[in-house]
């Protein structure tokens, strides 16, 4: 999976291919490579979600810091 991300890059914006709003980000990235990993309890990430809040969700996880404003 590693190099299926690092090949399509990051993109957060209107995709140059579809013209539609898109996200490949960290969090995206992060999400496809733990689960290819097949990570047991790994929430389901939306597009375009905040990636912090999205670390929240995680199982037994939180450093108390990443709360929004």
């Amino acid at each position: 999976m590693a190099p299926q991300v690092e090949e399509r890059g990051f993109l957060v914006g209107q995709d140059p291919r579809t013209g539609r709003l898109s996200s490949w980000d960290c969090l995206d990235a992060t999400y496809d490579v733990l689960n290819a990993y097949r990570t047991q309890r790994l929430t389901r990430a939306a597009k375009l979600s905040i990636p912090n809040l999205w670390v929240e969700t995680l199982w037994g996880w939180s450093d108390k810091t990443l709360k929004p404003r």
